[in-house]
């Protein structure tokens, strides 16, 4: 490293370090909407194929396990 920048190596670090941690939160925020996205999705088709009953049609075979 050119030795006029040494003085700035610790403000540097620090902003990479700003950069990394900018990126992770927005990859986070990206992939909660991503999730929600499609979490919102499934519920809409289920809700559309039990018109508005509790369990699907096919549910009412199925047994309690108690």
């Amino acid at each position: 490293m050119d030795n006029n920048l040494i003085p700035y190596q610790p403000v540097i670090s620090d902003i990479k370090n700003l950069i990394t941690v900018g990126q992770n939160i927005t990859y986070n925020a990206a992939n909660r909407a991503m999730i929600m996205t499609y979490w919102n999705i499934g519920k809409r088709i289920v809700e559309e194929e039990q018109s508005g009953a509790e369990r699907a049609e096919y549910g009412n075979e199925l047994h309690p396990i108690c």
